[in-house]
Parts: C-alpha cells; structure tokens; sequence
C-alpha cells in the first residue's frame, strides 16, 4: 500500500471538500499549472516527475480566442482537471473504511509505504509493532512518494518483489 492508511484518511476528508474549494478550476498555461502543482497542489515536489504525471491530469480547452499565437503554450487556451474529484465526494468514506483490517488481513507479505509515521492509525501501529508488515518511510516526500523519490521508491519495490516472490527462470 502507498501512502493511505484508513484512519488518517477519514481524519482528513472533512477538510478535503475545503481543499476542493481552493483548487483552481482551470489554468491560463502550463507553467501556472505546474506552478500550482509544485506549489499549492501537494501531489509531488518533484519538478521532473511532475513534467510526466501532471499534464496527463488536464485538459485542453479552446477560450475562443483567434489569437495569432494560438501555437505558443497556453496562447489561446486554458488546461482544466480531466476529473471533477468533487463528484466523487459521496464514495470518499467508502473507499477507506476497513481498509486497515483488509491491509492486515491479507495471507501475503505485505509492505506498507508512507510519506510519515504520523499517517498510522492504531490497528496499523500495534501490527508493525508485531512486525506483520514491512514499513518504509520516505520523511522527505509529499503524498506523492513514488513520485517524489521514484529512485528508492522502485529500490523498495523491487526489493520487496526480490524476497517475497518465487524467482522463475
């Protein structure tokens, strides 16, 4: 699991639809869009990894305009959200619910990967306490952890795949 654990998540969406609220609707070009994403948006830190994941988050939407430049970025155009994340508001808790107890439950090898120790819920901190789990924490990321450090992101990844599944050759 990446950066979601249940109880931190239902702590949180009360103040989601707050954060909703301040999202811009759309963006005049590109670089006030990743200038939101790196700045106000949270969803990375890492300029490069935002370059590959964020424009595939927008849209392109003709304003109208017969500008003559309407080939340069963002000349005669604005970038909007692809998903209206708003609608999907009536399933938040739903997603998260029991997440924990399914997490633990699971007869697998398990690893559970965050941005902060402050994200475990109870069920989750007496677990690892037991050492049901393997945890890794990236204390220099956002929510975002396999983008911002997808190098010891993939190395965890890959390590984990390393020991706990049959090598095939």
């Amino acid at each position: 699991v990446v950066d979601v654990v249940e109880g931190s998540a239902l702590k949180a969406l009360p103040m989601m639809s707050l954060q909703l609220l301040n999202r811009p609707t759309s963006f005049r070009t590109l670089r006030d869009a990743f200038r939101w994403c790196l700045g106000y948006g949270g969803s990375t830190k890492n300029v490069d990894s935002a370059r590959i994941s964020f424009p595939s988050q927008l849209k392109q939407q003709s304003n109208g305009s017969s500008n003559s430049n309407s080939n340069r970025e963002g000349a005669s155009s604005l970038f909007s959200f692809r998903c209206d994340v708003a609608r999907t508001e009536p399933y938040w808790k739903e997603w998260y619910l029991g997440m924990s107890e399914r997490f633990l439950s699971a007869k697998t090898s398990k690893a559970l990967l965050l941005a902060g120790t402050d994200r475990l819920d109870t069920p989750l901190t007496i677990a690892q306490m037991q050492g049901k789990f393997q945890m890794v924490v990236f204390p220099n990321s956002g929510h975002a952890i396999q983008e911002d450090e997808p190098e010891k992101f993939t190395q965890v990844v890959h390590d984990f795949l390393a020991r706990y599944v049959v090598q095939t050759r």
